[in-house]
């Protein structure tokens, strides 16, 4: 960083599963976000509109569920309405494997 004078950024990675970080097809995606003080600093979760407003809703379910459980909730999944539910509920658990 320090040899393109950058004070700091941004690091995104998501690997593993699709199912379980928004990506569209299993791989390694890494994303560094420079602030360039123009825009601001986002993370990316889609390559299309289309793709984002699929994304966003799941997203928003987990994140939902996860404050849920910072707050104590026992078992935030039954907290959320069934819309909710239809989006996580096949996403959640561990990672499939490979055959």
């Amino acid at each position: 960083m320090k040899e393109y004078r950058l004070s700091g950024c941004a690091w995104v990675i998501r690997d593993g599963d699709a199912v379980h970080n928004a990506k569209s097809v299993p791989h390694l995606h890494v994303n560094i976000h420079v602030p360039t003080g123009i825009d601001d600093v986002e993370i990316t979760i889609g390559k299309s509109l289309e793709s984002m407003k699929t994304k966003l809703p799941v997203l928003q379910a987990f994140e939902k569920m996860r404050l849920l459980k910072l707050e104590g909730h026992p078992n935030p999944l039954e907290a959320l309405v069934p819309e909710e539910v239809a989006l996580v509920a096949n996403r959640m658990g561990p990672p499939k494997t490979a055959k």
